[in-house]
């Protein structure tokens, strides 16, 4: 966590990849949002687990400046707009995803996370608008990116129907329950989704399922996806992995 904090951009952002040798340096022009926005959540479990305030407190302010950072994408109609400025995001190798609506959840996740964190930290006051904000960036989703007659988040202009934008609003807390089960149970028996195609995309998918109540079919997507990849004689998890496609 030190390291992260302390090898930020000039403007406080932090780096997604750093390095201990030679000495302490960043990968240049690593700067990704989605990993930035991750160090919160990092540090809100490393609280949760350890009890340390004291390192909390002293890393709150580049925990703060990443939220700052991705609500200076979110227009006057509280949707993340990235046409605002270049921006790097990552939530999957599968080449064409659409990030848009992944993205808006993110956000809303971080903020969720990092409002906790204050709360923990004594630092509400710091963040008293931030509620409202996660709370309007939510409605917009269902606004705007939610088909309530199918129950599923589509993402951009094309309407694209992804996991990776369902997995994401459930982690947000944008949908719950029964609904979020729906979303999830509708992608997985539509062919034209967009599957993920890493097993970093993947166990976001479990995350949610578990998130939903979703116990038992979690497992066997665990099972079905990672004991895929140990069946294929791997002795590591790869990075990418379709089941669908070897190549």
């Amino acid at each position: 966590l030190y390291l992260f904090a302390s090898l930020t951009t000039d403007d406080g952002l932090i780096i997604s990849n750093v390095f201990e040798h030679p000495y302490p340096h960043p990968q240049v022009d690593s700067y990704m949002l989605t990993y930035s926005l991750l160090f919160n959540t990092t540090l809100l479990e490393y609280l949760k687990d350890t009890g340390d305030l004291e390192t909390a407190q002293d890393l709150w302010v580049v925990a703060k400046r990443q939220i700052e950072d991705a609500l200076s994408y979110v227009d006057k109609d509280y949707i993340f707009d990235r046409t605002r400025k270049d921006v790097w995001l990552f939530f999957d190798w599968r080449e064409g995803l659409d990030e848009n609506t992944p993205i808006q959840a993110a956000v809303i996740f971080a903020l969720d996370q990092t409002c906790e964190l204050a709360r923990m930290l004594g630092r509400q006051d710091e963040v008293k608008d931030w509620k409202s904000i996660r709370n309007k960036m939510a409605s917009a989703a269902l606004k705007h990116m939610y088909d309530k007659q199918k129950g599923v988040f589509f993402s951009g202009k094309d309407r694209q129907v992804s996991v990776i934008a369902q997995t994401w609003m459930i982690k947000a807390g944008v949908i719950k329950g029964q609904d979020a089960q729906k979303a999830i149970k509708t992608v997985l028996a539509d062919k034209g989704t967009v599957m993920p195609g890493t097993p970093y995309g993947t166990h976001y998918l479990i995350d949610a399922m578990l998130l939903c109540g979703m116990n038992n079919e979690a497992k066997e997507y665990l099972l079905h996806y990672w004991g895929g990849i140990v069946k294929k004689g791997a002795d590591t998890f790869w990075e990418a992995y379709d089941p669908e496609d070897d190549l």
